[in-house]
Order: structure tokens, then sequence, then C-alpha cells
């Protein structure tokens, strides 16, 4: 979601259409977009004219629909770098300023294994010597966000490693956007799998932490893990819980009773993913 046409009034941005919003959670008649790869585009103002634009995978890189500022949108620009990203999955691509000049970037999610940053050149421009490639072993969900508060957007994913290890994997960003070697924090060593991760500052201290759901298959139960940030960005050990129900596989966090404090929502599968139910953590 976002405001494509700056009206103060939440649009929606789909795959292949965006709908203006009305203000009363309704919304107008789809206006089709030029995309042909399942992938919702990522939203931000790649050229600097105060008006937000769309970045849409294409086959040999990067397509950019830059914005009229009223919800249309001008043919498609595309960045040849050479690279393929016509087969991500849903989500996999996503706006962020990694290198702290004030433009946005891009993470793409190339495979289980690879994420790439593609650099702004700060005209709504990427090149292939701006993209760089960096190992996240099981990236079944990521998170960006400033974990150290130095103005560089950080990458954190979570995911299943070898010898029944379960974890959350974090790059804080260096200068010139580049990613150092992911740091792993152990959640579990167990039969289970990470699934979904949410970050959020769930302790009232200005620093972003993070919530983890693994699931455990031999003993049907899910687990919490919330790690609560430290200003280095760097996380002590989780504080774990159990979930209650087997195929916990996503959470997400909102203030759902409006006390100012951030709250948990899970997700769950149930027994053998037969019956589903909802939990919540105030």
């Amino acid at each position: 979601m976002a405001d494509i046409n700056g009206d103060g009034k939440l649009d929606l941005v789909g795959f292949d259409a965006t709908e203006l919003g009305t203000g009363d959670a309704t919304f107008r008649a789809p206006v089709s977009i030029p995309n042909t790869r399942g992938i919702c585009p990522a939203v931000a103002d790649f050229n600097g004219d105060g008006k937000l634009d769309l970045a849409i995978p294409s086959q040999n890189g990067v397509s950019l629909l830059f914005g009229n500022g009223n919800g249309t949108f001008q043919a498609p620009a595309t960045n040849q770098l050479g690279i393929d990203m016509s087969t991500l999955g849903s989500g996999s691509l996503l706006a962020a300023d990694f290198n702290g000049d004030g433009n946005p970037d891009l993470f793409v999610k190339q495979t289980q294994i690879v994420g790439t940053i593609l650099l702004n050149g700060g005209n709504g421009r990427f090149s292939y010597g701006g993209a760089a490639s960096y190992p996240f072993p099981g990236l079944s969900d990521f998170f960006l966000g400033d974990f150290n508060a130095d103005g560089r957007t950080d990458v954190v994913s979570v995911g299943f490693r070898g010898g029944s290890q379960f974890f959350a994997s974090i790059a804080l960003a260096g200068p010139h956007g580049t990613l150092p070697l992911p740091r792993a924090y152990f959640i579990r060593a167990d039969d289970g799998l990470t699934l979904s991760l949410a970050a959020g500052d769930f302790n009232s201290d200005g620093k972003l932490d993070l919530a983890a759901v693994t699931n455990s298959v031999f003993f049907n139960t899910g687990e919490l893990n919330v790690l609560l940030a430290r200003r280095s960005g760097i996380f002590p050990p989780p504080l774990s819980s159990v979930t209650g129900d087997g195929g916990t596989n996503f959470v997400a966090t909102a203030d759902l009773n409006h006390d100012g404090k951030l709250d948990l929502v899970m997700a769950s599968g149930g027994r053998e993913f037969t019956s589903g139910s909802v939990n919540v953590r105030l």
C-alpha cells in the first residue's frame, strides 16, 4: 500500500494493477500496469522528483515506471543489468537506502540463498556495476531495517541451515551499500523450521527488535523467539516461549489494543494443516 497520487489516502499496488483509495476503506476501479512477472512492484521515488515510482523485475534487469503524481505512470524504462530476475518469487523486490545517500536502492531475493543489492545512481538508473550479491543461507523470509542506527539499511533473514540449527542471520550494511557476512543467531536446536519474521520496537527503547516463529514437526508445537536489540545492532540470546500450535508459520506486529505498545499476532495451520488458528500476544 502507498499513496501513489498524493491525496493523503492509501492506495493498493498489486502485481498487475493499482487501485486508488477513496478514504472510506473502498477503492476505485483497478488500473492495469505492464507487469507479467507475478511479483508486486517495489514502490519509492527512484528519480527524486517527489512522485512515487514502481520498480518491476524484468528478464534482463529492472523496469522503472516513473510516476506522474496522479496515480498514473509513464511507459517502462528498463535497466539492462545482465541478470535475469524474471523468475523471482512473490515479495522478492524491496526498496531501501543501503548506502546512506538518500536515494532508494533495491534489495532482490534472487534465490533461496542469494540476495542482491542494486544501488540507485540518484536518477532512477541502476547499473550492472552497482549490483552486488550476498549469501543468505535459508532466505525463507527477510526484513529490512536500520538495526544499528547508522543511517544505512540492514538485512535480516530467517530460515534453515544444516545441522538442525534454527537461526536469524543479520547483515549490517557497511559504507557504499556493501553487506558483510551475516551474523547468525541460533534460535532452536530441534526438528523445527524458522518460517517468519517481524521487526519492531517491542520494549520501547528506540531500537528495532526481532520476533521469529518456528514450528516443531515431531512435537507439533510452535515457538516464538524475541531478540531485543542493542545499539550496536548485536542481539543477545532470544527470549523463547511456546505459541501452542504446530504449523505456526507467520508472525506480524501491530498495536492491537491502542496502548502504545506493539503486540504480536501468529498464524498457524494447525495439526497437519487441517485447521487453523490465530494466537495473539499483547
